[in-house]
């Protein structure tokens, strides 16, 4: 009963300052501003006027970048005195007498141990000095203290700047004040606060604060990742982010993405005042974020980011293992082809296409697999010239329990080790699918002088296309392509070596016909197309077809069309 009552009484407090915040704005003990838009835009599509709370809080979707921003919204020195005064009291009905800062160091203090953990897995190495700009109570820092980092915190909140320089943290008021102390740090931490700066322009302000290839870790709760998107609108939030509008900004102000996905987890690093590409206002997501907030009916369907399921720790001891084994550069056959080539993926539609395949076989067209269709291969007596191999889930291994003479086996620095010692003896090549200093590192340190990177997409059969433009052929005969499933009970190749998407299934409308697919399917599809047009516009691709049901027949005609000035 007495947990009840104080539940009951932390509402009532929430409540109270609630009220007392609408009336501060009402008589103007907090005011307001008009603001513009951080591209310099004006004009905006009104989605908001009264936060989660009912408190008066204005939101505009900009016509121009997309970017959600609050206008009118109190001034910063109001939001000072709302950050001291009612803040926490509203969002988290916090007790008046402090009482909940344990709960919230506890709070804080597990962020920062997963964001550690995340750090690991990204074979970061742990920061000598670490800022975290909104501390609070300096809950995050208590993790990298523990490891023994140098710690440093922005707070605006006296209360909890108190508490924080109390467990022997060095707190100070804003970011200014660390540039004038002359702070490097390794990693700066922005964890919920972003959204709640008046000015987005003070983020550029983070590269003084930055040892030189340092990091900025910014999270901020994404548009597109909340079940419904006005739960987020709050009255301290002056802004709202998708991960393209945050991906612009950053961009614009210096910023290079290391990593970013939709909740919005990003890494980003220092890349010079004048960016490069420009930053292109992302304009097509205002009809994506209007279209979610009004819930409409017909929508059409955002690109969103892949992320891949391995983590870079992992990837990174994959490389060094397999380059220590000495496999040749692919470039040794780079260039080497030439004419029509079958590339063969992995959906169902392939088991009726086996006398299609096999009849341009005998046009003498090679023919390059993904490594799980190896098995299936054997059992339809069909010899592949090549087997391309990308990713290093242990399915992997199930790919090579029989092997025929003269395949030549493309492999991805990234793939399981283990194939490396179940292919010894065969014609193996190997390249990277992403460059960084690591991977330059890593080749230097094995004695490479040549490192082919070939663009893998988010899907092997993606790779399959990069690979077989590599090797120089520009005539493409695609099968198990699908990225569609027309029976959710097949959804791969009867006998393919696993199945690695987790299917979370979603009904698309082309042209009048409903598609079941996925939400990495349709990445993969853009990225196909993506992939398609740049080699044509290179050179590498004369002309594609795909074999079977495929959603890229539902999406394109695989003709190029001249566009008109």
């Amino acid at each position: 009963m007495k947990e009840i009552q104080t539940r009951r009484g932390r509402r009532h407090v929430s409540l109270v300052y609630q009220q007392q915040v609408i009336a501060k704005l009402q008589n103007g003990t907090y005011p307001t501003e008009e603001t513009k838009c951080f591209c310099g835009a004006d004009e905006g599509i009104l989605i908001c006027e009264l936060d989660r709370y009912g408190i008066p809080h204005r939101l505009l979707v900009c016509v121009d970048c997309a970017l959600i921003r609050a206008t009118p919204r109190m001034t910063p020195e109001a939001y000072a005195q709302f950050y001291n005064n009612e803040y926490r009291k509203v969002n988290h009905c916090q007790a008046q007498d402090g009482a909940d800062n344990e709960i919230y160091i506890d709070l804080a203090d597990q962020k920062g141990q997963r964001l550690l953990t995340w750090l690991d897995d990204w074979a970061i190495d742990l920061p000598k000095v670490v800022v975290d700009w909104g501390c609070h109570v300096g809950g995050m820092l208590d993790a990298f203290a523990a490891k023994g980092c140098e710690t440093w915190g922005i707070e605006i909140d006296q209360a909890a700047t108190a508490v924080a320089r109390n467990k022997g943290h060095h707190v100070v008021s804003t970011i200014d004040d660390l540039i004038a102390q002359g702070v490097k740090a390794d990693l700066v931490i922005m964890q919920d606060i972003i959204e709640h700066l008046c000015d987005l322009n003070e983020v550029q302000k983070v590269n003084q604060i930055l040892a030189p290839k340092g990091y900025l870790y910014v999270w901020t709760p994404g548009f597109f990742s909340a079940l419904d998107p006005a739960n987020l609108f709050q009255l301290a939030h002056t802004y709202q982010f998708c991960g393209n509008t945050l991906e612009y900004i950053m961009c614009h102000m210096g910023f290079a993405e290391i990593y970013m996905d939709e909740d919005i987890k990003s890494l980003w690093q220092w890349a010079g005042d004048t960016p490069f590409p420009k930053p292109v206002k992302p304009q097509e997501w205002v009809e994506y974020t209007t279209d979610t907030i009004f819930k409409r009916d017909n929508r059409r369907v955002p690109r969103f980011r892949g992320v891949c399921k391995f983590t870079p720790k992992l990837l990174y001891s994959n490389v060094q293992q397999n380059l220590a084994a000495k496999i040749p550069d692919i470039y040794e056959l780079s260039g080497k082809s030439s004419g029509d080539v079958i590339v063969l993926g992995g959906g169902p539609s392939v088991d009726g296409q086996v006398q299609q395949i096999k009849e341009l076989q005998t046009k003498g067209y090679p023919l390059l697999v993904i490594a799980r269709m190896y098995p299936w291969c054997f059992e339809h007596d069909i010899w592949p010239d090549y087997v391309v191999s990308l990713d290093c889930s242990e399915e992997q291994e199930k790919s090579f329990t029989h092997l025929r003479a003269g395949v030549k086996y493309l492999l991805a620095s990234v793939t399981r080790p283990s194939l490396i010692q179940m292919l010894a003896g065969e014609k193996c090549y190997i390249f990277d699918a992403k460059e960084n200093d690591k991977m330059r590192m890593f080749r230097a340190q094995n004695g490479y002088e040549v490192a082919t990177v070939i663009n893998a997409g988010g899907s092997v059969t993606i790779t399959a296309l990069s690979v077989a433009m590599n090797l120089g052929f520009t005539d493409f005969h695609v099968f198990g392509l699908d990225l569609m499933v027309a029976d959710r009970n097949q959804t791969h190749a009867t006998g393919i070596a696993g199945e690695s998407i987790a299917f979370d299934y979603a009904e698309v409308e082309i042209k009048g016909e409903h598609i079941i697919t996925t939400p990495s399917f349709l990445e993969f599809a853009q990225q196909t197309l993506d992939l398609a047009d740049a080699g044509h516009n290179d050179g590498l691709l004369k002309s594609i077809k795909f074999y079977g049901e495929s959603l890229m027949n539902r999406l394109w005609d695989c003709t190029w069309h001249e566009v008109s000035e």
